[in-house]
This record gives structure tokens, sequence and C-alpha cells, in this order.
């Protein structure tokens, strides 16, 4: 043999060891990064249990045992899937490892996946989620979803829910440290259909979110945004353009929320198309213990009735108090046909929350404080008061079902006159709840120690009632 010859044996002999040894360490190191990831689901309320794994040279096979947790006494549902993993020779590929995972389903699931898939039997090629693993420790992840699906759920077409989208994707991403997780989600059209009636569809739609971790501290941020949202059936409505920003912080078990909502039009009436305008708020909550917040929604779900509901989520507020909690609402503004309007609130406890009571038994207002300043048109404030002097009458007017034949039932319940309507806005004015000035209403009201005060002058809380059509 030559010395060329000799030479490029050698090489391709050295090559050989090279790739088989690179490629079983990275082999390994793919195995281990797959097994700590399944341990770090847990973190997120899900088990996943590695029941296989399979080492070839250039990949490996794999299957885990998903259980996700039920709620309400249900039993959890447990989901297996297998993993078809593919890794470089050599720890120089941009990532480390892909993986194509698919769930294992058994045969009248896939028959009845593919029926509602409109017959395609590639149910494994709709239903997956494809995987990329870096060399840093992070991986992403993309769920493979079908592109058109609709079915209907809980009931026939008249009765049940009916579920239709058009083209969703979403994916996540864990930072290396397994200390940032970023989603997203991307929504062509969705719309959900509950007994014919009741209808709402929501266009063009993403939800992008951020979790972040340090020790005790957690951090939320949250992006949604959607063209269009149609609600019909009990409420008929049409929101253009909705925007929601929030920024939660969990430290030591103590959440603060922080939500700006900004809305591109909102219809009111389908028949008269009327629309409500450039609509923004910001809506924070401060002091809420995670614990005790859990347990409020716990007792809720477990409860028989919603009269149960309530009794129970009072008992589980009590310790609520104890950490001062605040709400507030800021810079809310809209513009209405007739005008701006433009909000702020705010209300605290300052109690030390150690008198036994809940959240709404409390009612020593020494332990409020309260801020609330409001303006609207003249204008505004009539069809508003209007409005609320109608539904009234109706309430007043309502007959149980036992009464609903009776004659007097029947009568129409008659709009209020303008008369009516002027009367009671000028008691306000009156009585130094609203002031007007060049056809505005305002109001500026606060609550300390247990006293109000109105537009700078002292007034009994009762006052405050009068207020309820704002």
């Amino acid at each position: 043999m030559s010395s060329t010859a000799t030479k490029v044996v050698g090489a391709l002999v050295v090559a050989t060891v090279a790739l088989s040894t690179g490629s079983f360490w990275v082999g390994s190191w793919v195995e281990q990064v797959f097994r700590d990831s399944a341990a770090e689901a847990a973190r997120f309320g899900l088990k996943v249990t590695v029941i296989d794994y399979q080492r070839g040279v250039f990949g490996a096979a794999a299957r885990t045992e998903v259980i996700f947790p039920a709620s309400g006494g249900d039993e959890p549902v447990i989901v297996l899937f297998n993993h078809n993993i593919q890794h470089g020779p050599i720890p120089a590929f941009t990532a480390a490892a892909y993986i194509r995972s698919e769930p294992v389903l058994p045969e009248e699931s896939i028959e009845q996946i593919s029926e509602i898939l409109g017959g395609d039997p590639l149910v494994s090629e709709a239903l997956a989620i494809d995987s990329t693993f870096n060399w840093g420790g992070g991986h992403r992840h993309r769920i493979i979803l079908p592109k058109k699906f609709e079915a209907t759920f809980n009931g026939d077409k008249e009765s049940g829910v009916r579920v239709a989208w058009d083209s969703i994707d979403g994916e996540f991403s864990v930072h290396s440290g397994q200390e940032r997780v970023k989603a997203s989600i991307g929504i062509g059209s969705l719309s959900l259909v509950r007994n014919v009636n009741d209808k709402i569809r929501i266009d063009r739609a993403s939800l992008n979110g951020e979790i972040r971790r340090d020790g005790k501290i957690l951090d939320i941020d949250t992006k949604f945004t959607a063209n269009q949202i149609v609600t019909e059936g009990n409420v008929d409505k049409t929101i253009d353009k909705l925007a929601i920003d929030s920024q939660a912080g969990v430290v030591d078990g103590v959440l603060d929320l922080t939500m700006k909502l900004a809305v591109g039009g909102i219809v009111r009436e389908a028949e008269t198309r009327e629309t409500i305008d450039n609509g923004k708020m910001t809506f924070s909550l401060e002091n809420i213990n995670i614990a005790v917040l859990g347990g409020i929604f716990n007792a809720i779900l477990q409860a028989d009735d919603e009269q149960a509901a309530f009794v129970a989520a009072q008992e589980q507020s009590v310790k609520l108090l104890q950490y001062q909690p605040v709400l507030s609402i800021k810079d809310a503004s809209a513009h209405w046909p007739e005008g701006d309007i433009a909000l702020n609130f705010r209300i605290g406890y300052v109690g030390t929350g150690d008198t036994g009571q809940s959240v709404l038994a409390d009612t020593d207002l020494a332990n409020i404080t309260a801020d609330w300043q409001l303006s609207l048109p003249r204008a505004l404030a009539e069809r508003l008061v209007g409005e609320q002097i109608y539904e009234d009458e109706i309430e007043a007017n309502a007959f149980d079902d036992a009464e609903a034949e009776s004659e007097s039932s029947n009568e129409p319940v008659r709009k209020p006159t303008k008369e009516q309507i002027d009367k009671q806005i000028a008691s306000m004015v009156d009585n130094g709840i609203l002031v007007e000035n060049n056809g505005v209403l305002s109001l500026d009201a606060a609550l300390r120690k247990g006293e109000l005060m109105l537009n700078g002058s002292p007034a009994p809380i009762e006052s405050l009632l009068s207020l309820s059509p704002f």
C-alpha cells in the first residue's frame, strides 16, 4: 500500500472513531437533557415519566407518559407520546437535537379524530410537537394542529358546543437554566357556538407570554391582541382592535397585577351600529395573596350551587384582608357619540384584617380608602340615567313564571321622559354629588377614615348610591 493510501485509510479510521465517539457523547448528553426536561414539567403542573429510551448512533426513540391534572374530582388525563430524536455526530451543530413527538392514540380515537379532520388518515401529521434542543440547555417546541377543525362536543349540534378554527399555531421555549419560558399562540379564526344561539367568533388573534423566575420572585408578562371579536345571543357585541397587555409579579406568594386594555371600537347596538371608540384603561391589583386566592377559586369550584359558592368564597377570603389589597382603574376613557368620558378609581383596605370578617362583611369604613374621579358630557349622563331608570322599571315590573301570563305582565315598560331624567340629574347637582360646568358633569370623591368628601365638601356615604348609572 502506498504512503498516500495509508494516510487516506488512517484518516478514515480516525474520522470514524471521532464520529462514533462524538455521536456517543452527543447521544448521552441529549438523553440527559431529555430526561431533565421531563422532570421540569412538574413545575407547570404536569407529571411526565420517561418509560422507554432506546439510543441509536445518530438518534434515539423514546416514549413518555404525560399525566394532565384534573379538577373537581375528575380522573386525570393520561396520554402516551412517542418521540423520534435526531442528533448530530459531533457537538458542532447549531442545535443539539431535533425531536418529533406524537401522541399514541387508541384505534377508535384515531378513527374519531380522523373523521373530525375530514377523513384525513394521517392523524399524527395533524397532532404533533416539533422540538429543538440547544447546546446551552434551552429548548423550543412548536405545536402542530390541523389547519382547519370543526367538531361538536357535549351533545349534538342543537344542544352541544361546536368548536371551529382556521389556522392555529403555537410555540413555547424554555431558556437555559429553566428560569425563563416564552409562549405564543396565533389564531386565524376561532368560533364557539353553544346551543345554536350563543356564538362568539375571534378573528386574527395572538397571545404572547413570558414567565421569569428568580428564587421566590416570579414575573409574568402577556399580550393578547384580536382584530375582531363578535358575540351573538344573550349579548350582541362587536369589538374591534382589542389589545390587552399585562404584567404580573409574585414575591413571596403575594401578587401585583397590572393590565392595560385598549379597544379600537365597540358596537353596542347591532341594529343601529352605534359605536364606542378609542377605549382604554389600566386595571391594577396589589397585595393579593396567591394561596388565599387559590383557596377561593377551589371553594367556588367545589360548591354545589351559587349560594354555597358565595358563602364558601366569603369564608375563604377572610385572610385576604391581612395583606391590605388594593384595586384601581387608572386613565379609563372612551369616545361615545355624545362625547368623551374619563374615569379614575381606587379602593384599598388599610385595616389589620384580624376582625375575622370577610372582604364584604367588614363594613367598618375606617378600614377603607377610596378615590373616584369622573367626567362626562351631560348628554351622555342623560343617556345613562335614562337607561338606568328604564332598567329599574323593568326589574320593578318583573313577574315570576307563574304570573307571566297575567294581564299586567303584558303592559310595556315606557321609556323615561326627559323631565324624569333632568330631575334626577338636577338632584345630583343640587346635592353637590356632581358639578356641572359648560355642559360637562364631573365628580371628585375621596374616602378617608370613614369620612366621605365629595367635590371638596363633606357628604354622607349614601350620596354615592345615586351614582349607580355611572
